[in-house]
């Protein structure tokens, strides 16, 4: 994934980030997955895990606490 944006806050540890203009730095990382099947694994799951931690219903639920702190004060 990219090293930009909100990417490295989204993925955390389950990704491997890269410049996204570094053409390079994308092939490196490409290879490095596909010769380790390890990193493939432990990737994938980390990232399953990860997406875990984020939903819908989550999400409303911190936005109206953050609408509540507001109109209270």
């Amino acid at each position: 994934a990219t090293n930009t944006s909100s990417i490295p806050e989204v993925t955390g540890d389950s990704a491997i980030l890269f410049e996204p203009f570094n053409v390079e730095e994308l092939q490196k990382s490409i290879l490095k997955i596909v010769k380790n099947t390890d990193l493939k694994n432990k990737l994938k799951n980390d990232g399953i895990s990860r997406a875990k931690q984020f939903s819908w219903h989550k999400c409303a639920e911190e936005t109206l606490n953050v609408y509540k702190k507001v109109l209270n004060g």
